[in-house]
């Protein structure tokens, strides 16, 4: 799918979303953002770990009570993070499934999802992260489908403008729309990726995907 069409975001009542969103997208997408990425800097998933398998998702995500929607189980089943000690230099840090989880477990220990300010009627146990140390998390309710993904930097920092963007494709495509349209650049002198702030101060980039709120 290297030629596929990076889909529109599209305003819905609490945030954004891109038109079918939905665990078919997500594959495509991830599977143009390999291509995107990989052409641009061919090392980049020398430290990522390969992904699970369906049963490794739902097993382990059941021992602690939570039932992942299809569009999470594409995400792991993609790639499951990286080498612990060995960054991934990518756009964005996947979070592992175990990273993920230990990340739920020190946030519920702590009250940190109320802090960062979760004014939502959805049981925040229901949350997992998808970065690794990282802003962005998902809802695991089976109501919530796409589910809901919200950046919980953005929200504790600007608590009168909390979004609600519906599915993962939303980040992918916008992180995809990003590269492909120079708004991230590789910086080879360090081997990271960087966001151009200035073409985003120059409103060059799209406002509704300023908005989304899902760069922290």
């Amino acid at each position: 799918m290297t030629d596929l069409e990076i889909p529109q975001l599209r305003r819905i009542a609490d945030g954004f979303t891109v038109d079918g969103a939905g665990p078919d997208l997500l594959a495509d997408l991830l599977e143009r953002f390999d291509f995107e990425v990989s052409r641009r800097s061919p090392d980049v998933w020398a430290t990522a770990q390969p992904g699970l398998s369906r049963d490794e998702i739902t097993d382990r995500l059941a021992r602690i009570g939570v039932t992942p929607p299809e569009e999470l189980i594409v995400w792991w089943m993609w790639r499951n993070g990286h080498v612990e000690g060995r960054p991934l230099r990518a756009p964005f840090a996947q979070a592992s499934l175990e990273t993920s989880i230990r990340y739920r477990e020190l946030y519920l220990a702590n009250g940190l999802y109320m802090k960062f300010g979760f004014m939502t009627p959805l049981d925040s146990q229901n949350w997992l992260h998808l970065e690794h140390e990282g802003h962005l998390v998902v809802c695991c309710d089976p109501s919530e489908l796409p589910p809901v993904v919200m950046n919980v930097y953005s929200h504790a920092m600007v608590p009168d403008e909390y979004r609600h963007n519906l599915s993962i494709c939303t980040p992918i495509a916008l992180w995809l729309a990003s590269i492909v349209n120079g708004w991230m650049q590789y910086d080879v002198d360090t081997g990271f990726w960087r966001l151009d702030r200035g073409r985003w101060d120059q409103e060059i980039v799209p406002q509704e995907w300023a908005h989304a709120q899902l760069f922290g």
